[in-house]
């Protein structure tokens, strides 16, 4: 018998040290507390809650992205099964607007530094985080700035579900070569 109490839970706690943002690290981290619900078994872990402490020590840009992978990887290295990878892609949509009010060009930078973040204030910054196994679906979405058009966001998703494949490819290469450090260390007396 499976009571709802019994079910693990998910709790992401992010810290900056900055008190002008108490508010957006509330709201970032019940954004990454959804999606690293969906992607782990709660079920498993019975009366426990898995809690992932970010610190935020210096941001150079694409702020949300980077921490949902700093809480994938904690949890990959922790051995946390997961149902699948999330994974990620800051996009900036940049709108050039001619003299007459008309959209001219848009375009769309992939992982932002903070310098082009600030730099495109009157532009949207979004984050898509896609599944590594179906790219095209997106399990969650968070925008700043004035918002994005249809054909914008469609065309976010196309890129960022290229770009999604490298991520996970990254990961392996760094989990792989971190347990050959520990199997040298290890073995090595």
């Amino acid at each position: 018998m499976n009571n709802e109490e019994d079910v693990g839970q998910v709790s992401v706690v992010i810290k900056s040290g900055m008190a002008e943002n108490i508010t957006y690290e509330y709201e970032i981290g019940k954004f990454i507390t959804e999606i690293l619900s969906s992607c782990i078994d709660v079920s498993i872990f019975p009366r426990c809650i898995i809690e992932v402490v970010l610190q935020i020590i210096q941001s150079d840009g694409s702020l949300l992205s980077c921490l949902l992978h700093a809480a994938v990887a904690a949890l990959m290295d922790a051995g946390v099964d997961l149902l699948y990878l999330p994974v990620a892609t800051t996009c900036l949509v940049r709108t050039t607007i001619a003299g007459n009010n008309k959209k001219i060009n848009n375009n769309i930078w992939l992982d932002p530094t903070s310098a082009e973040e600030q730099e495109e204030r009157d532009s949207s910054i979004l984050v898509l985080v896609n599944e590594q196994r179906k790219p095209d679906s997106i399990l969650g979405s968070h925008t700043v700035g004035p918002g994005v058009s249809l054909d914008e966001l469609l065309a976010c998703v196309q890129i960022s579900s290229k770009a999604c494949s490298a991520i996970p490819a990254f990961w392996r290469l760094a989990m792989e070569q971190k347990l050959n450090r520990e199997s040298q260390t290890l073995w090595s007396r």
